[in-house]
């Protein structure tokens, strides 16, 4: 199941894809608990954490997916995104979407290359760690 943590008094959040296999419905639920929560609006700095999994949906569902994820129920205030992959597939999903997005968006493979792209004025690279850490402790 994915699972996401927001930091709101440091204007972060953290997706995290927890199964080897992400099901299109796990992804339309966590799209939509996330854009739906009451912090949504101070989230600044996103981080998704899509390592050791794969997509199983095909291109068919990738304009349904990309509607949902472009779209936002409240305001959008996010600067930068980053998504983490590590697998060619999720690389490839994580291009498409990077396209899609307002705020700067990027994809890697590392921890450090996203903190790096991330560039967060506000939180230092232990902290970000601490954080990645506790969001993945949430599963």
């Amino acid at each position: 199941m994915a699972s996401y943590t927001m930091f709101p008094h440091k204007h972060f959040a953290v997706v995290v894809f927890n199964n080897p296999i992400i099901e299109l419905q796990e992804a339309i639920a966590i799209n939509d608990a996330y854009k739906n929560d009451s912090h949504y609006s101070n989230i600044h700095y996103l981080i998704i954490i899509m390592t050791g999994c794969r997509p199983n949906f095909t291109e068919k569902d990738l304009p349904r997916i990309t509607e949902l994820y472009t779209s936002n129920t409240q305001e959008n205030n996010h600067k930068t995104s980053v998504w983490i992959v590590d697998e060619p597939l999720l690389t490839a999903f994580a291009h498409i979407f990077v396209n899609y997005t307002d705020e700067k968006s990027y994809y890697c493979s590392t921890l450090n290359k996203a903190y790096i792209l991330l560039n967060p004025k506000n939180i230092s690279y232990m902290e970000f760690l601490d954080f990645i850490k506790q969001s993945q402790s949430n599963k």
